[in-house]
This record gives structure tokens, sequence and C-alpha cells, in this order.
């Protein structure tokens, strides 16, 4: 009868671990589709900032076409393209681009060590769409100014909110 008991027992270990096991499996099934969910997520977003990425760096290349090629007046070095200048120069220790009302400052050093500064008067879009989207941006601040109490500056920021959201 000892040996019966020594049998059942061992089966019941047995049940129990092979119980163990399914829910250690279901476990790392359930974490395995939480984990993929995650991932696809953070794809979805990864894939969204380099469409944006992209988007903004042919608007930068349009925006600097016509400032290259770029010649340092100190060694006669000339920088062909906007990469090949941001590749071959260095960046300055402290803040090198200073956006303000009238344009864009960009300041780098040369490779014999002088510094160079690439500026542009108007950063704006000017094709039509640019155009169009700044008409459609005034519109909605004047609708927005008669319905609201907030500061224009306060309504301006919300819409630059807005419509950044939506190019994006």
């Amino acid at each position: 009868m000892e040996e019966g008991n020594k049998k059942e027992a061992h089966t019941s270990d047995d049940d129990s671990m092979h119980e163990r096991i399914e829910n250690i499996s279901k476990i790392i099934e359930e974490l395995d589709h939480e984990f993929s969910q995650f991932l696809g997520a953070e794809m979805s977003q990864l894939q969204a900032i380099s469409a944006f990425a992209q988007s903004v760096a042919k608007k930068l290349e349009k925006h600097y076409a016509h400032i290259f090629p770029k010649k340092c007046n100190n060694c006669g070095t000339i920088y062909e393209t906007r990469e090949q200048y941001l590749r071959d120069t260095q960046r300055l220790a402290k803040t090198t681009t200073i956006f303000d009302v009238i344009g864009l400052q960009e300041y780098r050093n040369c490779a014999c060590g002088s510094t160079l500064i690439v500026w542009t008067q108007d950063r704006r879009d000017n094709t039509e769409y640019g155009v169009a989207r700044r008409r459609l941006f005034d519109e909605c601040l004047q609708k927005m100014k008669k319905i609201s109490n907030e500061s224009d500056a306060v309504l301006r920021e919300k819409l630059r909110e807005i419509f950044s959201s939506l190019a994006a």
C-alpha cells in the first residue's frame, strides 16, 4: 500500500508540475502579446517621428538651397552643400543656432578655426500651400479672438500646437 501512495503522490506532484508549467506558459504568452502590442506602438511612433524628421529635412533643404555653396573667407574652403558644411565644420561650444524675428543664424567653425555664419532672412514657406496655411491660421486666430478672453500670444500658441499636430 505504501507503494501505491508513493505512486499517487508522484502522480500528484507531476500534475502539479504540469499545472505550474501551463500557468507559466500562459503568463509568457500574455507577456509576449503585451510586449508585441507595446513594440508595435513604439514602432508606429518611431515611424511617425522618422516621417516628421524627413519632412523637416526636406523643408530645410529647400530653405538652405540658395545659401550654398558657402566659402570660408579665411582659408578659402568651399562648402558645396549643407550636408558637406555640417560634416566638415564643427559646432561651437555654446548655442550655435539663433532663431529670431528676422530669420535664422547658425554658427559653426571651419577646419581652419574661423567661425562661419549661415544666415537666412526668412524661414517662411512661401509656396502656395504655405501662404494658404498662414491665411487659414490668421482666420482661425480672428475667430478664436471673438470667442475667447485669452491673450493673443496664448491663442497663437494654441493654434500652433493644433497646426503642428495636423502637419505631423
